[in-house]
């Protein structure tokens, strides 16, 4: 009966995997020690490089190093299990034509070529390491390369598509421009002609036919209206109380605005902005075009524009086109700017007073003009996805400020101011 030391000792020299004695054992960092062929058989099978006796996890395939100790244990061990009498006579005669000195040479000798083959097994693990990474490099350029191109296209659709819009417009101004010059040239003639002049001279009713034609003028400038009313809402806009933030305050009528330099005791409802001194309009915009105006006076730190029906209202806000904003700024008295991302500075002369919006939902358009000048200022191209809210932010430092007012569009053809 075998001993439990005899035991203890072939247990140490059979490999976890293939539960026979080693052949070529190995040792890999954790210290657990397998047959160089069933731990490559392993790690090839496995998605993971994993020790199979403690599941520890390398992050590549790690070095492996011939343990020639336990290499020669093992062959003894073979040697006495195949042929133990046989040995016992070989450990009990050692062969008298092998001098000690030529027993240690054989050992260096075995060593040089186990330091050897390790050595070609760590260049083997750094090749297949270098074309790894290789591999991965040449995929990572590959996916730049695809994103760059895909970038390209994107840009040049997102062109061609702004030059047809802006051809379509021209023309479409083109075209209403010719017809007003033709009516124009019909009023002139009408003006100027010889015959009506004698017949308004000789008429016995001269007072009515000057009637007729002021009706006819009428007439004219009223199909006119109607014509541009077709292409352009004009919104009747105000301010919504339920969203403004608790400094500034807003008339009972809903078109006048201004920062109250105290905070307010208000429901801080979820509709609200809690923090940044923004409020919305009641009325949304889901379609069509719609065009505004608004009075900021001598104010130096504003934005005015649009933002989505989803914008956070809690806590601090980027007014940017990443976050929902469309907007026209002055930011404390020094320079105009664009909402855009990054932002965009823009060069007005003289200061602005009253800013007209324009909005065309379906295609994606937010437009600014300059209305005591009638000039415009600037555009966005975007695609709207969601309800649009006309939007006010109003800034002032420490003190109450003067009022922003939403201007009846009606008196753009005026000169005073609203």
């Amino acid at each position: 009966m075998a001993s439990p030391t005899s035991m203890l000792a072939e247990e140490q020299v059979h490999c976890s995997i293939c539960l026979d004695v080693f052949t070529n054992p190995v040792s890999i960092p954790c210290g657990h020690n397998f047959c160089m062929a069933c731990i490559g058989s392993y790690w090839k099978s496995s998605a993971l490089f994993m020790c199979p006796m403690c599941k520890k996890t390398f992050f590549k395939q790690p070095d492996i190093s011939i343990n020639t100790v336990l290499r020669e244990i093992a062959e003894k061990f073979k040697e006495i299990k195949t042929n133990p009498v046989a040995n016992l006579q070989k450990t009990t005669q050692p062969d008298p034509g092998q001098t000690e000195v030529q027993q240690m040479i054989q050992e260096r000798l075995n060593k040089v070529d186990d330091i050897k083959h390790s050595l070609e097994l760590n260049k083997s693990s750094a090749q297949k390491e270098i074309e790894d990474s290789m591999q991965v490099f040449s995929d990572l350029i590959r996916a730049v390369q695809k994103a760059q191109a895909e970038l390209v296209l994107d840009i040049e659709e997102k062109q061609r598509k702004t030059e047809s819009w802006a051809n379509g417009q021209i023309q479409e101004l083109e075209q209403e421009i010719d017809l007003l010059k033709l009516r124009n040239t019909e009023l002139e003639y009408l003006s100027h002609t010889e015959d009506h002049i004698h017949f308004l001279q000789t008429c016995v009713y001269a007072d009515a036919c000057v009637g007729t034609t002021r009706r006819t003028v009428l007439k004219l400038e009223e199909t006119l209206t109607e014509e541009v009313e077709k292409l352009v809402e004009i919104v009747d806009i105000t301010f919504d109380p339920d969203t403004a933030n608790p400094w500034l305050q807003l008339s009972e009528d809903g078109r006048q605005m201004r920062h109250l330099g105290a905070w307010q005791d208000l429901a801080d409802t979820p509709e609200r902005f809690d923090t940044v001194v923004i409020t919305l309009s009641r009325e949304g915009l889901s379609s069509g075009r719609h065009y505004w105006e608004v009075q900021v006076g001598e104010k130096d730190d504003w934005y005015i524009g649009v933002a989505r029906a989803s914008v956070n209202r809690k806590g601090r806000i980027s007014v940017s086109t990443a976050q929902g904003y469309w907007a026209l700024a002055m930011k404390k008295g020094q320079e105009y700017r664009v909402s855009s991302s990054p932002p965009l500075l823009l060069s007005i002369e003289p200061k602005l007073k009253r800013v007209g919006v324009y909005v065309d939902y379906e295609e994606g358009q937010v437009s600014f003009y300059d209305v005591q000048n009638k000039s415009h200022i600037y555009t966005f191209m975007d695609s709207f996805k969601e309800k649009l809210f006309p939007f006010f932010y109003l800034y002032c430092c420490d003190k109450a400020s003067d009022t922003m007012m939403i201007c009846p569009v009606q008196e753009t053809s005026h000169t005073k101011q609203c």
